[in-house]
């Protein structure tokens, strides 16, 4: 199985072979098995308590999907529009997001165990309760005014991000590595007890928990 390593975070990637896959030009409310779906139209698709297992999404259209209770598992998602699309419950293992457009993305009660976005747009994304049960990463992400809220996050890593007013609430990152980041304009700093950053992110910080506790800074 391949391994992709974010720092020092080690990532097991979706073992997804393209011989063994069906293609599939029409999606139905029964999950999905070993599939290779590629530039076909599904927004809106609504799925309740199904399988999406061993399959390969490639320029697939899912705007304004609502999944609930869906069970991810090994698979691919490749310049994929999942624009304002609702994830409720379920879990996602060895699943990679690459090149997708995920602004608008809401993730509640979600489990996460060896998922990787990479490039990906998650601008104005929630994250509400996800938590963590294996390695979660986020590489060269934009993630500008995305909200984290309870999430628990302790084997997670962004590196790389555009993390411009990135807001966290009664959040707990303890473990999680956001080495690489500008954090300037990040909100509710308070979460960020026990992360791993460098000494050059200290300043960042600073302002970060200036701009938190509305201090005012005055010139004598």
């Amino acid at each position: 199985m391949e391994i992709r390593e974010v720092r020092k975070t080690r990532i097991l990637l979706p073992a997804v072979d393209e011989s063994d896959l069906t293609e599939v030009d029409v999606l139905s409310g029964r999950g999905v098995r070993y599939a290779s779906v590629g530039r076909i139209d599904e927004a809106r698709l609504q799925l309740d308590s199904v399988p999406i297992i061993g399959s390969r999404f490639a320029g697939t259209v899912l705007a304004d999907a609502v999944w609930d209770g869906v069970a991810i598992t090994g698979s691919m998602f490749d310049g994929v529009d999942l624009s304002s699309a609702r994830l409720d419950g379920g879990k996602l293992d060895r699943v990679h997001f690459r090149g997708c457009q995920l602004s608008g993305l809401a993730l509640t009660a979600v489990v996460c165990e060896n998922v990787i976005f990479e490039n990906c747009r998650l601008d104005y994304a929630t994250f509400d309760t996800v938590r963590t049960a294996g390695a979660l990463g986020f590489v060269n992400c934009s993630m500008t005014e995305a909200s984290l809220v309870s999430c628990r996050w302790d084997k997670a890593v962004i590196d790389g991000c555009r993390l411009s007013g990135l807001e966290f609430d009664r959040c707990d990152l303890r473990g999680s590595d956001l080495r690489g980041n500008s954090l300037e304009t990040v909100r509710g700093v308070v979460c960020l007890r026990g992360v791993m950053l460098t000494a050059d992110q200290l300043a960042d910080l600073t302002a970060a928990l200036v701009a938190d506790l509305d201090i005012q800074i005055s010139h004598p």
